[in-house]
Order: C-alpha cells, then structure tokens, then sequence
C-alpha cells in the first residue's frame, strides 16, 4: 500500500488485515487533521477489525487506529495517549514523517494499492 502527497509516493507497511479490508476502497484520498501535536488523521468509510496490538504508547512514524472515531492516524511525534488505546497498523517511512511535522491545521493524502 502506499500514500501520496503532494505529488509523492510514500510506501507504507501494514499488516494484511488491514490492507485487505481497504483494499476495495482504493484509491481513497482522505482530508487528515492535525490533533495533539502528534498525529494527523482521516476518517475511514469503513470499520476495520480494531483489535490487533492495541497500544497507548504511539511513535513516529506508527500507523494506527482508533475505532471510536474510525480513526486511520499517522503520527509524527512519540506520545503517552493513555486513556486511549489504538491499533497498530504498521509503519511509514521518516520522509513523511519529515513533511507532517512541518504542515498546519489539515491536508490530503490519497492511499492506493
């Protein structure tokens, strides 16, 4: 699976289930949100299966979901959510996460096979 923005291609690494239940989505382009100073997230169309590796612990460069708000999240910081929990869903590459430290409010990203 990989993410684009402005014109680039970022490979991402998730796990199959994931990938396969997004898969008849594809292309999906998403308007993904600055929240916590750590994360930007889009709002799936679809539910996904939300209890793989839950976690409150969140790095750079980690791909997760939460299923409350039907969250696809890329973090760009390390952060302590607890309360929450998220579903880890794989990994992204530091270029991108590069480029999300330095963008505003919300942008575009468009995932695809």
């Amino acid at each position: 699976m990989k993410i684009s923005y402005a014109g680039q291609n970022f490979d991402l690494t998730v796990n199959g289930d994931f990938e396969k239940s997004l898969a008849p989505n594809l292309p999906l382009t998403l308007t993904f949100k600055q929240n916590g100073r750590h994360e930007y997230f889009g709002q799936l169309p679809t539910t996904i299966d939300d209890s793989q590796q839950l976690t409150s612990q969140v790095v750079a460069g980690g791909i997760y979901f939460f299923q409350d708000w039907q969250a696809f999240s890329l973090n760009y910081a390390d952060r302590d959510i607890a309360p929450y929990q998220v579903s880890y869903l794989g990994r992204f590459p530091a270029a991108l996460v590069s480029i999300l430290r330095t963008q505003k409010q919300s942008l575009d990203l468009t995932l695809k096979n």
